[in-house]
C-alpha cells in the first residue's frame, strides 16, 4: 500500500502542478487581454475584426483610427453600408466606461460627432414592427454638429445634441436640441419596448421670420405633440402643431405667421390617417425650409373618413406670388379635391391661378401596383410671371403623363399668340425610362421658324441618338448623328443666309437671348460639322472635321472677308488653320495662322503655333505693317480643383512697315497661374526685349512729319523688359527703352539752313516697380541737341489684385533741361505751324496726385512762331514762367509781329492757380486764372492779300468755371483781298425759310441725313465781351468790291456753350463795285 499511498501523493503533486499551470495560463491571458484593452491600436484592431465578422451584405469601413477599446479615442471616418442604406461619420470622438458592460449597461461619458450623412434608398419594409428591444442598457450623452438625411426626401439638421437612455423598459431622449432652417428647438421623448409602445412626445422651438424690408425679423413659436401607441390593434396616436407669434407685449403683429395641426393617426393600419385638419395663415416657407420659395400662403386642408376611404380638400392663397426665380412661387390661388378609395387616389378637381392664368387638372395613383396618370389645362399663363428670363406671350394648352408597363408615357402641347413669341406652336410625345429619356416627336412652329426632330437620351451615360432640321429666321440648320462613350458618328450643317436676321431672333428668345451679344451684323456664313468615334479615354478615338466659311461679312464698324477655319483631328492631336481679313475704316489686317493642338490629360492642353502672319494695310500708306512669328510657339494650358496655369515658351516676332528698317520683339518663356478659390492671387512673370525701331516709325504712328519738326537722321531705338508678380514681393517691373545706335539731325531755326548732327551721347527711358514703389527717369545727352533729365516716383495700391494710383499717392519729382534753338517746340504745335525756340527748365514736383506742388522756373528765348498758309510770323519771343506750389506765374511774354521790329508787339503776363479737388471733379472747377494782353502795332498777318495790324488791350478771367473775355481792339491798318476762284456762299449763322411744300421730298430724291449730335454741355460759362473797331484803314478788295469798312461792332456770348455773335454796325465808305464792265 506504500506504492498506493506514494502514487496518490505524486498524483496530487501533478494536479497541484497543472492546476498551477493552468492559473498561470488564465491569469497571463487576462493579463494580456487586459493590456491589448488599453493599447493605442486595440479601437482599431476591432473595428477591423467587426468588419470582418459582420452577415454577409453589410459593409463596415473605419479610417484615420486612434486610442484604446478601454478608454475611448478618436475615429476620421466611419462607414457602415447594407441593402441602398449608407451611414457615414466624420471625425466621431469617443469616451466610454467599459466596466460598465460587465453590469451590462453601454455607459458613454461623450459622444461628439462632426458630421453624419445618411443615404437610405432601401427598400421599404412590409414587416410592422412590434417592439425595441436592446440587448443591453445604454446611456449616451451625443453631440451631433450637422446631420444631412438623403431619402425619399433630403433633410438637414445642425447642433443636435441630449442625452439618450435605454433602461429596459423604455427609450428616452432628455434634453434633446437641434437647429433646422431658421429654427431653434427642443424635445423630449419616451417610448416604451414593447407593444403598445406607448410614445409621449413633446417639442417646442422659435423661428425667426421675416415680415417686411422696413421690420425686424419676426420670432415665431413652434410647438408640437404626440401621445399614444405605436403597435397593436388598439393603436391610436394623436398629433399636434402649431406655430404663433411668441408672447410679447401681449399685441400681435399684423401679417404675422401662424399655423396648426391636428390629426388622428391609427399606425400600421390599412388607413393609417384617420382625421385631420390644418389652418395657416401668412406661412412663409423659406423662413422655415432656406430651400423653398418666399410666400404668403393662407388657407385650410381637411381629411375625413369617407367609407372605406378618405376624401380631403383644399384652399390656398399666395398673397407673396412671384417668379421662381426670384425664389417666389408664380401661385396665387389654388382649390383642389382629393379622394382615397380601393388603395387609390384620386384628384377630381384642382383649379388654381397661376402666373396670370388658370390651371385644371385630374389625376390618380394607385401604390401597389405603381399606376398614375395626370393631365392639365393651361389657359393664359405668362412666362415671364414663372421666370423671368422667360419672356414671352401667354400660354394656352394640354399635359399629359401616365405610368405605363414601358416607362412614363407623356405628352405637351402649348399655344402662343401668333408674331408674339419665337414659338407659336410648341408640342412633344415621348417616353421616360430611367435612365432613359426617349423624345419620339419635337415640333416647334414659328411665325418665321420651324423645327422637328426625334431624340433618344440616356442621361446617366449621355449616350444619344437623333435627329433635327430647321428653318429659322436667316438661317438653315440639321443635325444627325449618334454620340457616345464607345463609338458614334454624325454630322450637323448651318447654312446662314442673313446674319442680322438671325441674331434679332436668337436674341428675342428667352434665357438664350441676354447671353446673345448685340451687334450690328450683316452677311452669310457656312458650318459643317462632322464626327466619328466615341469620347472616351479623354476623347482619343474621337474624330473632328471642322470647318467655317465667311465670304463677306460685317459686326458692326468691321467688315470681315475670306474667312475660313479648318478644324481636323482628335482632342488629343487638333490641326487648326486659319486665315482671313478684318477692314475697319481705311485699315485693313490679314490673318494667316498654323496651329497644332491637343488634350494631354485631364484638365490638360497643349498647343504648338506653328506659324502666324498679321498684314495691316492702310490706305494711306503703300506699303503695310507686318508681324510675322519666327519659330513655332508652344502653349500649355493646366487647369484642376485647385489652380490653373499657362505657359508660353521662348518666341521672336518679327516686325516690318512702310517706312525703310525692322525690328524684332523677343521673349523668355512666360508663366502664369491662379488659383481656383475666388479672389486668388495670380503669378505671373515676363521678359524679353525690342531691337531696331527706327526713327522713321515715330512719324507714321503720329500726325506731324519728322522734318517739321525739325528733326531727321539714322536714330534707332530699343529696349527690354522684366516684370513679374504673386512671389511674396508684389509687382515687380523693370522696362528701358534706349538709343542704341545712330544720331539724330536737327534743323537749324533759319529756313535754308544745313542740318546739324546733335552729337548724341544718351538717349533712354526707364520704368521701375517694386512692390508699391514707382520710379520712372528720362535722360537726354547731346553735343547740340540740348541736355534734359527727369526723374519721378510715387507709390501705388494693389486693389484685388490689380495696381492702383491713388489720388493721395504721394508725389516726387525734378526736371532738368537746357535745348538749343531747334524745331522740337512744334510737338505741341498745331498742323502746319512751327516753333522755335530755347528753353531753360528747373522745377521740382512734390504733393500728392490730386494735390501736386510745383517749384521751378522755365524760361525760352528767341521764341519764333510761324504758320505759312495763314501769313502768320511771330518772332523774338520770350517766356518766363515761375511755379510755386500750385501757383504758376506768367511774368513775362512778349512776340514782335511779322517784319521784325516794325512789326508791333504782344506783351502778356497773368497767373493760373490749381486748387485741389475731388477726384473726378471737371478740370475747369479747378482753376484759377488772370491774363491781361496788350497788343501795340501788332502785325498779325503779313500775306499780300491779307494784311492786319491791331493795337488794343485784352483780359481772360477764369473763377468757379466762368470765363470772363473783355477787351477792345483797334485795326491800325487792315487789307483783304477776296480770291476770285471762289463764290460767295451763306454763312451757317443764314436760315433760309423754303417755300410752302418746298421741304417735302420729291419722288426719288435721296433722305434727308440725319441731325448733327447736338454739342455735349460744356463745363466753362463763357461771359465774351470784346470791343471791335474797324479803324481808319480797313481796306476789303475783291468781287468788284473796293471800299473801306468803318463803324463799331461788339464781340459777345454769354452762357455754357454759348456760340459767340457780332453785334454792331459796319459802314462802307467810299466804295466802288464793278459788275459786266460798269462801275
Amino acid at each position: 500500500m506504500h506504492w498506493l499511498g506514494k502514487l496518490f501523493h505524486l498524483s496530487g503533486a501533478a494536479f497541484s502542478l497543472a492546476l498551477s499551470l493552468l492559473l498561470g495560463l488564465l491569469l497571463c491571458a487576462v493579463l494580456g487581454a487586459g493590456l491589448w484593452l488599453q493599447s493605442d491600436t486595440s479601437l482599431s484592431q476591432a473595428l477591423a475584426i467587426a468588419a470582418r465578422l459582420l452577415p454577409a451584405g453589410q459593409v463596415l469601413q473605419a479610417s484615420a483610427v486612434s486610442g484604446s477599446i478601454k478608454q475611448g479615442g478618436h475615429i476620421g471616418q466611419l462607414r457602415w453600408q447594407k441593402d441602398g442604406l449608407l451611414v457615414e461619420a466624420q471625425e466621431l470622438d469617443l469616451s466610454w466606461n467599459w466596466r460598465a458592460l460587465l453590469d451590462g449597461q453601454w455607459q458613454l461619458r461623450s459622444l461628439h460627432v462632426r458630421s453624419l450623412r445618411v443615404q437610405d434608398h432601401a427598400p421599404a419594409s412590409v414587416t410592422p414592427f412590434t417592439e425595441l428591444v436592446l440587448p443591453v442598457h445604454v446611456d449616451l450623452p451625443f453631440v451631433l454638429d450637422h446631420l444631412d438625411y438623403e431619402g425619399s426626401t433630403r433633410l438637414q439638421l445642425d447642433d443636435l445634441r441630449g442625452h439618450y437612455r435605454y433602461d429596459g423598459k423604455q427609450h428616452s431622449l432628455q434634453d434633446g436640441a437641434l437647429r433646422m432652417a431658421a429654427g431653434s428647438y427642443q424635445l423630449q421623448a419616451n417610448v416604451h419596448t414593447r407593444q403598445p409602445m406607448a410614445l409621449s412626445l413633446r417639442a417646442s422651438g422659435t423661428v425667426q421670420a421675416p415680415l417686411t424690408v422696413a421690420q425686424q425679423p419676426l420670432q415665431l413659436q413652434a410647438q408640437a405633440s404626440a401621445q399614444g401607441t405605436l403597435t397593436g390593434p388598439g393603436a391610436a396616436l394623436d398629433v399636434s402643431m402649431a406655430v404663433q407669434p411668441q408672447a410679447g407685449n401681449g399685441k400681435r403683429p399684423l401679417g404675422a405667421m401662424q399655423a396648426t395641426l391636428q390629426a388622428h393617426l391609427r399606425p400600421g393600419q390599412p388607413q393609417p390617417r384617420d382625421s385631420a385638419r390644418a389652418q395657416w395663415t401668412a406661412l412663409d416657407l423659406a423662413s422655415l425650409w432656406p430651400q423653398a420659395p418666399r410666400t404668403g400662403l393662407a388657407g385650410q386642408a381637411q381629411l375625413a373618413p369617407d367609407g372605406t376611404g378618405w376624401k380631403g380638400n383644399l384652399q390656398l392663397q399666395n398673397s407673396q406670388s412671384g417668379p421662381l426665380d426670384k425664389q417666389q412661387l408664380p401661385l396665387q390661388t389654388a382649390t383642389a379635391s382629393v379622394l382615397y378609395r380601393y388603395g387609390q387616389w384620386q384628384l377630381s378637381a384642382l383649379q388654381a391661378a397661376l402666373a396670370g392664368g388658370t390651371a385644371q387638372a385630374q389625376g390618380s395613383y394607385a401604390g401597389t401596383p405603381l399606376r398614375w396618370q395626370l393631365s392639365a389645362q393651361l389657359q393664359g399663363i405668362h412666362p415671364a410671371l414663372l421666370d423671368t428670363r422667360w419672356a414671352g406671350a401667354a400660354l394656352d394648352g394640354q399635359l399629359k403623363a401616365q405610368e405605363t408597363a414601358l416607362g412614363i408615357a407623356f405628352g405637351a402641347g402649348l399655344s402662343a399668340a401668333a408674331g408674339s413669341a419665337p414659338f407659336q406652336q410648341v408640342s412633344a410625345q415621348g417616353l421616360w425610362h430611367a435612365p432613359v429619356l426617349q423624345l419620339d416627336k419635337l415640333l416647334l412652329e414659328g411665325r418665321d421658324a420651324h423645327i422637328a426632330g426625334h431624340l433618344l437620351l440616356n442621361t446617366q451615360s449621355l449616350a444619344a441618338s437623333g435627329s433635327l432640321q430647321g428653318q429659322l429666321p436667316g438661317a438653315q440648320l440639321s443635325l444627325e448623328g449618334r454620340a457616345s462613350a464607345e463609338a458614334g458618328e454624325g454630322k450637323a450643317n448651318a447654312q446662314i443666309s442673313d446674319a442680322q436676321a438671325l441674331l434679332g431672333w436668337l436674341q428675342a428668345l428667352p434665357l438664350v437671348g441676354p447671353s446673345v451679344p448685340a451687334v450690328d451684323a450683316h452677311g452669310a456664313a457656312e458650318l459643317a460639322l462632322h464626327w466619328s468615334g466615341g469620347w472616351r479615354q479623354l476623347g482619343t478615338e474621337l474624330q473632328l472635321q471642322a470647318t467655317a466659311r465667311a465670304k463677306q461679312i460685317a459686326l458692326g464698324t468691321q467688315r470681315l472677308s475670306d474667312l475660313q477655319l479648318e478644324l481636323n483631328g482628335t482632342l488629343h492631336a487638333l490641326v487648326l488653320q486659319a486665315s482671313g481679313k478684318a477692314e475697319m475704316g481705311t485699315q485693313q489686317l490679314a490673318l494667316q495662322a498654323l496651329s497644332h493642338a491637343g488634350q494631354t490629360g485631364a484638365g490638360r492642353w497643349h498647343a504648338r503655333l506653328d506659324s502666324l502672319a498679321l498684314q495691316l494695310h492702310d490706305a494711306q500708306q503703300a506699303t503695310p505693317w507686318s508681324a510675322q512669328l519666327q519659330q513655332a510657339l508652344d502653349i500649355d494650358w493646366e487647369q484642376s480643383g485647385q489652380a490653373r496655369s499657362l505657359n508660353l515658351t521662348a518666341g521672336t516676332l518679327q516686325l516690318s512697315g512702310p517706312a525703310p528698317g525692322s525690328a524684332q520683339i523677343q521673349w523668355q518663356p512666360v508663366l502664369w497661374t491662379q488659383g481656383s478659390a475666388p479672389g486668388s492671387a495670380m503669378r505671373w512673370s515676363s521678359k524679353g526685349q525690342l531691337q531696331g525701331v527706327p526713327l522713321a516709325w515715330l512719324e507714321l504712328l503720329g500726325q506731324a512729319r519728322l522734318a517739321n519738326l525739325g528733326l531727321r537722321g539714322d536714330l534707332v531705338f530699343g529696349g527690354q523688359w522684366d516684370a513679374s508678380s504673386g512671389n511674396g514681393n508684389g509687382m515687380q517691373v523693370h522696362a528701358s527703352v534706349q538709343r542704341t545706335a545712330g544720331d539724330l539731325q536737327l534743323l537749324s531755326a533759319e529756313a535754308g539752313s544745313a542740318t546739324l548732327a546733335a552729337g548724341l551721347r544718351d538717349a533712354h527711358a526707364t520704368l521701375q516697380i517694386k512692390g508699391e514703389a514707382l520710379q520712372a527717369s528720362l535722360v537726354w545727352a547731346s553735343e547740340a541737341g540740348g541736355n534734359a533729365q527727369a526723374d519721378f516716383s510715387t507709390r501705388l495700391q494693389s486693389v484685388d489684385g490689380s495696381p492702383r494710383w491713388a489720388a493721395d499717392a504721394p508725389l516726387q519729382a525734378t526736371l532738368h533741361a537746357s535745348l538749343p534753338r531747334v524745331g522740337l517746340w512744334s510737338l505741341v504745335a498745331p498742323v502746319g505751324w512751327r516753333i522755335h525756340g530755347t528753353m531753360e527748365a528747373d522745377a521740382s514736383l512734390a504733393g500728392t496726385r490730386s494735390n501736386p506742388l510745383w517749384k521751378g522756373t522755365l524760361d525760352a528765348h528767341d521764341m519764333a512762331i510761324r504758320s505759312v498758309v495763314d501769313g502768320i510770323d511771330f518772332s523774338n519771343g520770350v517766356l518766363r514762367l515761375q511755379f510755386n506750389g500750385q501757383h504758376m506765374d506768367i511774368a513775362e511774354l512778349t512776340l514782335q509781329g511779322a517784319g521784325g521790329a516794325g512789326g508791333g508787339t504782344l506783351v502778356a503776363s497773368g497767373a493760373v492757380d490749381w486748387l485741389p479737388g475731388a477726384p473726378g471733379s471737371p478740370i475747369a472747377s479747378r482753376l484759377r486764372m488772370s491774363l491781361d494782353a496788350k497788343a501795340q502795332a501788332l502785325r498779325v498777318t503779313a500775306r499780300p492779300d491779307q494784311r492786319l495790324v491791331v493795337s488794343g488791350n485784352l483780359a481772360a478771367r477764369l473763377i468757379d468755371e466762368r470765363l470772363v473775355l473783355r477787351g477792345v481792339l483797334k485795326a491800325d491798318q487792315a487789307l483783304f483781298v477776296l480770291p476770285e476762284d471762289t463764290a460767295p456762299k451763306l454763312g451757317a449763322d443764314v436760315v433760309v425759310r423754303a417755300r410752302r411744300g418746298a421741304d417735302k421730298a420729291a419722288p426719288g430724291s435721296p433722305a434727308r441725313a440725319p441731325a448733327p449730335t447736338p454739342p455735349k454741355p460744356q463745363s466753362v460759362v463763357l461771359d465774351l465781351n470784346i470791343v471791335l473797331d474797324p479803324g481808319p484803314s480797313f481796306q476789303v478788295q475783291g468781287h468788284g468790291l473796293n471800299t473801306r469798312l468803318s463803324g463799331l461792332v461788339t464781340l459777345q456770348a454769354e452762357g455754357r456753350g454759348a456760340t459767340p455773335r457780332l453785334t454792331g454796325e459796319l459802314r462802307t465808305v467810299n466804295g466802288t463795285y464793278r459788275a459786266y464792265g460798269q462801275r
